[in-house]
């Protein structure tokens, strides 16, 4: 789980996201906060791609 959950976090930092919170296994994130980002949505759906593709594989990527 500390695998997936860490690479899970570093997708989403490397997006310009802000990590809210871990909740269990699962993770709460957004974009546009606090450092405006006109990009946001783009940013946003270049996380969830990998991150969804990982959950089925039930692999954690680099």
């Amino acid at each position: 789980m500390n695998d997936y959950l860490g690479a899970m976090t570093e997708v989403i930092r490397k997006n310009r996201g802000t990590l809210d919170k871990y909740m269990g296994d699962a993770i709460m994130a957004f974009w546009g906060a606090p450092v405006a980002d006109p990009e946001h949505a783009r940013h946003a759906v270049l996380t969830a791609c990998p991150c969804k593709k990982s959950s089925k594989t039930g692999r954690a990527f680099p």
